[in-house]
């Protein structure tokens, strides 16, 4: 049984190893004309307004039309990212695209690893089929070849639950939340790790928790899923908003 076990791994390993060698490949081998036109460049323009017209003026449209003017004409799409992911683009703006997004995917290429090496289960075999079907799907090449932040985001979401797992804090979530991650299966969602969470403090909408010296007030903000929150409190005098993917922009 072993031996089967170890023959079906192999061919389901060399299966997965072809379309994720010539993703690899195709990734890497990616120069400026594609470059421009990918959301890399597009975090790029958002580090770059925020140094040459000032960081008040990230989502004002004519500085990001004339930046992306003087990187060559990329195709132009308004910025919708946070200001913290336009400044961790800040020291890419030093270096060419092309030689930016190779560092870039490189960085995320690592981030993947170290994902898979925290959170895949299963023997070495197992393992290793996983990270060679993690390449195949289409879907996941499209948004490494486009350098998307979603692996740094992902291994940020893997650290984050080797520390649970380590520390066991508490765990305080909205009601709605709470329901979801506390029992993963009932919804079988793709984005939802399949390890339960054990929640502490379940807040209604608009209910306020204290912390230390903090009070956070629970805001059910659904946006891209029906699950999602956002998390209100004050930090050195001045209101902050915790949330997702919303954004709400105020002039």
């Amino acid at each position: 049984m072993k031996k089967a076990r170890l023959a079906v791994l192999a061919c389901m390993l060399a299966a997965a190893a072809v379309p994720a060698a010539q993703m690899l490949t195709r990734w890497f081998s990616m120069r400026l004309p594609e470059v421009r036109d990918v959301d890399y460049t597009r975090y790029c323009i958002s580090a770059l307004v925020g140094l040459r017209a000032g960081w008040h003026r990230l989502y004002d449209l004519d500085a990001q039309h004339e930046v992306a003017r003087s990187l060559g004409g990329p195709y132009f799409a308004p910025n919708v990212y946070t200001p913290p992911m336009s400044i961790l683009m800040v020291p890419f703006t030093g270096l060419s695209l092309e030689h930016g997004f190779l560092v870039w995917s490189a960085l995320l290429l690592c981030f993947l690893i170290v994902c898979w090496h925290l959170l895949a289960p299963g023997d070495a075999p197992a393992r290793a089929v996983q990270l060679a079907m993690v390449f195949a799907p289409y879907p996941v090449a499209l948004g490494l070849m486009h350098g998307q932040v979603i692996p740094l985001q992902m291994c940020l979401l893997a650290v984050s639950y080797v520390l649970l797992e380590r520390d066991k804090p508490q765990v305080w979530t909205l009601d709605r939340v709470a329901e979801v991650i506390a029992d993963p299966f009932r919804l079988r969602a793709p984005f939802l790790d399949a390890r339960p969470l054990k929640v502490a403090r379940r807040p209604r909408d608009g209910e306020t928790l204290r912390w230390r010296e903090y009070r956070f007030r629970f805001h059910f903000l659904p946006g891209q899923t029906l699950f999602t929150m956002g998390v209100e409190t004050t930090i050195d005098g001045k209101r902050v908003l915790f949330t997702a993917d919303n954004f709400f922009h105020h002039d």
